[in-house]
């Protein structure tokens, strides 16, 4: 199914979608719900405008036939930024090819010229869960313009673009904040002026975090430093190495490279994934093995202080009590004492 869009409200775009579909549309503090029934298959479909010229067009839907959305905008031609957390979609200028597939962890800056409608379309029996920021440029512009300069100038022509002379694109993974925002978005459940307030807010997030990345991406690899969700893969793997042999001790620029992350994406990134440092990982880890080694009873203390990495017993006597308060020698006269006592 095809649906033509030529308003330029979300409420509007929102409340089209709905007759189109032949569905009740629920309006409450300036948002606008359809949702699914399960004849057509499940999920909602929301939008929410804010004074500012920012609004937010998101979803959750898994459909039982396609759905194709077409805009064709006569009044105002917003910037649109696409946040895909699940499933896939594609999007589409008019005349243009190939059409560009959105997949999950992608995110899409895009701006159309009047003159090409732009087309989302929806696969069917496909669970889609999406997050678009809409930029009303001449009304978010006039409050920004002065800002503008510290824009890369692509993008910033982008936003000065009022008139939509010139369509643009943008994609790339995005990144762990902006994962949070999107989620932030699609499951607090804060109701009437609060809800319009909190989400206004994550609207705004959601722009400097984008441009943020935009400004990042020019940078070469070895640069870069907004941790993207497709990184973490990268770190769990750091992750996997630094516990496979804990004797080995290696190095935070010898990890970076084995996984291919520069060195202060990997510790930024890292901090995020685990709330931890790197090193301190590394040494949590060795202490809870050399627990358990004590606890075998199979080694003495200098053995097990050299199977997890320590070549200096003292240094390893001093972080063991650091971490469980207890010196190794009587954490295992203690267990000794126990076992008997059980």
């Amino acid at each position: 199914m095809e649906i033509h869009i030529s308003n330029s409200s979300l409420i509007e775009a929102i409340e089209t979608i709905s007759q189109c579909l032949d569905l009740s549309c629920e309006v409450e503090c300036e948002e606008a719900v359809v949702n699914i029934p399960d004849q057509l298959g499940r999920g909602w479909i929301k939008g929410i405008n804010f004074q500012n010229g920012l609004g937010l067009f998101f979803l959750d839907i898994k459909l039982k036939k396609s759905l194709t959305l077409k805009y064709k905008l006569t009044e105002i031609y917003p910037v649109r930024v696409l946040f895909c957390k699940e499933g896939w979609f594609t999007y589409a200028f008019e005349n243009h090819r190939p059409e560009y597939t959105m997949e999950p962890l992608r995110s899409a800056i895009s701006a159309s010229s009047d003159d090409k409608d732009q087309s989302l379309i929806f696969p069917a029996n496909t669970s889609i869960i999406l997050t678009i920021l809409e930029i009303d440029r001449k009304t978010y512009v006039k409050r920004m313009d002065c800002d503008l300069d510290s824009v890369p100038e692509p993008l910033a022509n982008v936003f000065r673009d009022h008139e939509a002379e010139d369509p643009f694109l943008y994609t790339g993974d995005y990144s762990l904040s902006i994962s949070e925002v999107v989620n932030d978005i699609h499951t607090n459940n804060y109701h009437g002026v609060v809800r319009k307030a909190y989400l206004e807010s994550k609207a705004l997030e959601l722009f400097s975090l984008i441009v943020r990345q935009y400004k990042d991406d020019l940078n070469p690899d070895i640069q870069k430093v907004v941790i993207r969700k497709s990184d973490l893969e990268k770190i769990e793997v750091a992750r996997e190495i630094l516990t496979l042999d804990l004797a080995k001790g290696i190095t935070i620029p010898e990890l970076a490279r084995q996984v291919g992350l520069n060195e202060n994406k990997l510790k930024r990134g890292f901090k995020q994934a685990y709330n931890s440092t790197v090193n301190q990982f590394l040494i949590n880890k060795r202490l809870e093995y050399a627990r358990v080694l004590l606890l075998s009873g199979s080694f003495s203390i200098q053995e097990v202080a050299e199977k997890v990495g320590y070549k200096n017993v003292g240094y390893f006597t001093r972080r063991f009590k650091e971490r469980y308060g207890i010196l190794p020698k009587d954490f295992v006269k203690n267990s000794k004492v126990n076992m008997k006592a059980s």
